[in-house]
């Protein structure tokens, strides 16, 4: 029997005891309670040790799963850093790219201006030589003729 059956047998014993009239007071068998009592007293450390062990289980159950909720912060942290530095590395390879984009249409742009440039100065060069050919032509067609 466990503690609880136990105090509902003394419970019993004492309501069902032979009342004094006119009072509230009664007459109980003394054996009995004595029994039950001395039962009380052999089970309660029973019932106290599986409270223990009971306690002891959940105190376990509880360090158990702060340690499981520490690790999946640590694991979630860990992730973020992760994917921050990810991110950081994205962002500078993007800042790369376009400093090499930037330094590319730079040089090109230069390269354009310095290739019309030239292609002006040989053109001026070329006009120049063809208009001395054609002066040359027109002083040599004026004393033929």
């Amino acid at each position: 029997m466990d503690i609880m059956n136990l105090i509902d047998v003394l419970e019993e014993a004492i309501e069902s005891a032979w009342k004094i009239p006119f009072t509230s007071r009664g007459f109980v068998d003394k054996d009995e309670l004595l029994e039950s009592l001395q039962d009380i007293r052999l089970k309660l450390p029973e019932e106290l040790k599986q409270a223990k062990r009971i306690t002891e289980e959940r105190q376990r159950i509880l360090i158990e799963a702060q340690k499981e909720a520490d690790n999946i912060l640590k694991n979630t942290a860990d992730r973020v850093n992760v994917m921050v530095n990810e991110h950081e590395i994205t962002r500078l390879a993007n800042e790369e790219a376009m400093k090499i984009m930037e330094a590319a249409q730079n040089e090109s742009r230069d390269m354009r201006m310095a290739t019309k440039e030239y292609v002006s100065q040989t053109l001026d060069g070329v006009e120049q030589n063809l208009s001395s050919v054609l002066q040359k032509i027109r002083e040599d067609k004026r004393t033929i003729l």
